[in-house]
């Protein structure tokens, strides 16, 4: 019998298995075949779930948190503001008395929840979801549902540790609130300001003098908070409205090496909501850029940090002289590199954005508001900076993966085949 030819039931067995394997493999392939190409059955169930968790949610008490909670009327949206351009101090003078003698609110300070609410009214205006937003509120179809979450056990969102992340499934937006806070703490710790020119008006459109002293660094705080939130909810809601099939199909969005092609179209139409609607825009790319700055220092040049600039013709001094070594990966890109090419995106969308300046509020007086730097300095930090990737390495011999892959199975269906001919002979 050595060498004979092998009867059929000696590889009855092993047929038997390679039938379960390719058996799985047509199933698994069936369930991810429907979930791309029939995604609406597909997203009404996963919606469904997601509606029950959130009830879930509610009856816990995870919707109810500090932040949201908070009574404190802290975040400041316009009301009245004028372009000042190119203005002498005197036509400046003349609109700042005309502006308190209105009479009308030049600003209203509102809480966390109400600002969240309003601003993304703002920048869905003139959508599909006009006026159709809740915040930590029990889903609505056709909404943007937007939560800011102490924990989330179930894992509504992909990635939920300190992050604010567009799920796709019921145009949800989930922010862990430690992302927030540490934001907002942050933004406490700025001491010294790098960029700004705050210039504080009397009732009579008198200036006080000297420009430079305390009163500033709150303003400056209080209105750069007002940026972040205003940026971070922009960008997600831009996803929501741009990228919603790919996200569903997809998974989450995330940065490439480059400036990824989906993430830059998420800041242009924040630059062009911002650029386009004053009220919402007008102190946004000083307040982001000095943000900028203050981050630079304090986590790439530490011992650099918090010195004293009296003098604002001396901002040119704040580029690096060495590179910037920042390691992110594809799902956790630093803050900084990111309102970077935010503000470069709103200089694409109004290259003359930094010859106008803005009013504010300083107790019951006027501020003006005015950023020195240019485009070029943002320009300078983004080439100093030396991209690392950890994950890198590994991804680079992807292809090398498939290859082998590949090769792997045309040796299985070779055997396959080599097995049958040998039962037929």
């Amino acid at each position: 019998m050595n060498g004979g030819p092998l009867r059929p039931h000696d590889v009855r067995p092993s047929a038997n298995v390679y039938g379960l394997v390719f058996g799985l493999i047509f199933v698994m392939s069936l369930i991810v075949f429907s979930s791309k190409f029939l995604p609406v059955p597909y997203e009404s169930s996963i919606e469904k779930s997601l509606t029950i968790t959130l009830r879930t949610y509610n009856n816990q008490g995870l919707l109810r948190n500090s932040l949201i909670d908070n009574p404190e009327r802290n975040f400041p949206v316009t009301r009245q503001s004028l372009d000042i351009g190119n203005k002498t101090l005197g036509q400046v003078k003349q609109e700042v008395a005309a502006m308190v003698a209105s009479g009308r609110p030049i600003e209203e300070s509102l809480t966390f929840r109400e600002f969240v609410t309003e601003i993304a009214k703002a920048y869905l205006n003139g959508t599909s979801f006009e006026e159709k937003v809740t915040v930590n509120d029990l889903p609505q179809k056709g909404y943007v549902n937007i939560y800011f979450l102490d924990a989330d056990p179930n894992h509504i969102s992909p990635r939920f540790e300190r992050s604010c992340l567009y799920t796709g499934h019921l145009n949800m937006v989930v922010c862990d609130t430690r992302f927030i806070t540490e934001l907002l703490q942050n933004v406490d710790q700025v001491d010294y300001l790098y960029d700004l020119v705050i210039l504080r008006f009397g009732k009579s459109g008198i200036p006080y003098q000297p420009m430079f002293t305390d009163y500033k660094i709150d303003f400056a705080r209080r209105y750069m908070k007002t940026a972040l939130i205003t940026w971070v909810i922009g960008h997600e809601l831009a996803h929501a409205l741009l990228h919603k099939k790919r996200v569903v199909n997809d998974g989450p969005l995330h940065f490439n090496l480059q400036y990824d092609p989906v993430e830059k179209e998420a800041d242009e139409f924040v630059a062009r909501k911002l650029a386009g609607d004053p009220l919402l825009g007008i102190r946004f790319k000083p307040m982001l850029g000095e943000f900028i700055q203050q981050e630079v220092k304090r986590i790439y040049f530490p011992e650099e940090y918090k010195k004293p600039i009296n003098d604002p013709t001396k901002v040119i001094e704040l580029i690096p002289s060495k590179p910037i070594d920042a390691r992110y990966s594809r799902f956790d890109v630093p803050l900084t590199l990111r309102a970077i090419q935010m503000v470069l995106a709103m200089y694409d969308v109004d290259p003359q954005i930094n010859d106008r300046a803005s009013y504010g509020v300083i107790e019951s007086d006027v501020a003006l508001l005015h950023s020195l730097a240019l485009r070029t300095l943002y320009e300078d930090v983004a080439n100093k900076i030396s991209v690392k990737d950890p994950s890198l390495n590994i991804r680079k011999y992807r292809y090398l993966g498939f290859g082998l892959g590949l090769v792997a199975f045309s040796i299985m269906i070779s055997r396959i085949l080599y097995e049958k001919r040998r039962t037929i002979t």
